[in-house]
């Protein structure tokens, strides 16, 4: 009935991809949206929210939202940059001790996936659904 709807089928596999997801990074006690936030700190410590909002695509209320329950789990630092505007992320001690085990589950997810549909389909879909998110935008 839904054969060319892109509402329905993308959403359907959104549904069946965050249950992988969310189950992987069960182990370190966290959803996937905090992990792949995390990720993105590491990448840039000392980030502004703004940036993370932009990196993940992400209203910057959803992002304070993440790093404030981040906080809560101690795996963040939150300070105001030195214009006393934005705020300013760090991972913490305890962060930095899962990083690893999160860069894994992220390369064991992708090897999963690639497993699953074959690694150049896998590609061939995420650079797929990027370009059609630009041209929709």
């Amino acid at each position: 009935m839904f054969e060319r709807c892109l509402y329905f089928n993308s959403n359907k596999m959104v549904r069946k991809i965050n249950r992988i997801w969310e189950k992987a990074y069960a182990e370190v006690d966290l959803s996937p949206a905090h992990a792949y936030l995390l990720r993105a700190v590491f990448k840039q410590p000392g980030c502004r929210l703004g940036v993370l909002a932009e990196e993940l695509s992400l209203a910057a209320s959803t992002v304070t939202r993440f790093v404030d329950a981040l906080v809560v789990k101690g795996l963040l630092h939150k300070n105001k940059g030195d214009d006393g505007r934005e705020y300013i992320v760090q991972p913490t001690t305890k962060a930095l001790q899962i990083k690893d085990r999160l860069e894994s589950i992220g390369d064991s997810l992708y090897r999963q996936m690639c497993q699953t549909v074959g690694s150049a389909a896998l590609d061939d879909l995420v650079l797929t659904l990027r370009e059609t998110e630009r041209e929709i935008e």
